[in-house]
């Protein structure tokens, strides 16, 4: 075998840390303001990374850090979208909630709404509740786990101790559609632009 050109220089897998499920402390990357893939109903995007503070400080910026791939993406696991109005054009309840867990979090802050909407969250703490869901391996078929955003509560509560979400398993009976037995209106997502 020849040796390829970029050997050198590809950093090889270290010990994998796997981000564990419950609650965690979290920093505000990015918010930006998007529609849904339809394009017609308005959405944020919201790049999370978990703070200093929290007991996995940095995780999401060390693995799109250590990531080499020309094309890479922010971690979908830490990407969160959130339509803004519900199906009947009223506010969404998950909109509304992440709004308020980034204002009790923060004291003294206020959402900007207007031109600064999206800008004023950057930097900003929430709580979020991460569990494990359940899905097939497009490669081998085999049932797997990962831990994925579940939803927002403030960092007060997160330093109390929230309860560990209880595993989202595929429905029985299911194939490589990967359909759950559950409903959500937070969908995480890997197509999240790099602020750093």
């Amino acid at each position: 075998m020849i040796k390829p050109q970029d050997f050198d220089n590809v950093q090889a897998f270290e010990g994998y840390e796997k981000f564990e499920p419950g609650g965690h402390v979290c920093k505000i990357i990015q918010v930006s303001e998007t529609e849904s893939s339809n394009g017609h109903r308005p959405m944020i995007v919201v790049l999370l990374d978990a703070d200093t503070t929290d007991k996995q400080a940095g995780y999401w910026k060390r693995r799109f850090d250590s990531d080499q791939r020309q094309n890479k993406k922010y971690p979908n696991n830490a990407t969160v979208r959130q339509l803004v109005y519900d199906a009947d054009n009223n506010t969404n309840r998950g909109f509304k909630t992440f709004i308020e867990m980034v204002e009790k979090s923060n004291p003294g802050f206020q959402v900007q709404w207007g031109n600064n909407f999206a800008a004023c969250f950057k930097n900003k703490l929430v709580g979020g509740v991460f569990g494990e869901e359940e899905y097939l391996d497009k490669n081998t078929g085999i049932s797997k786990f990962a831990v994925k955003f579940q939803n927002f509560k403030t960092v007060e509560e997160i330093r109390k101790g929230v309860e560990v979400p209880k595993k989202k398993l595929l429905n029985p009976g299911s194939n490589s559609n990967n359909s759950f037995n559950y409903d959500t209106e937070i969908t995480p997502v890997d197509d999240g632009d790099m602020p750093f």
